[in-house]
């Protein structure tokens, strides 16, 4: 549904969840970005200009 609620990804009660569980294996989620992300390859070449 493309409207989103005021409510959209508001936790009603508990915690936000860690594990997926809709597989017979249960699968860690990725953590919240929301508040910003650096790719690892940005990482990788801020470090390879601070060795050389």
């Amino acid at each position: 549904n493309p409207a989103r609620s005021k409510y959209d990804q508001q936790i009603v009660r508990g915690q936000a969840a860690r594990w997926a569980r809709h597989d017979p294996e249960p699968c860690l989620l990725p953590p919240d970005w929301s508040g910003g992300y650096t790719s690892i390859f940005t990482l990788q070449q801020q470090d390879k200009s601070h060795t050389m």
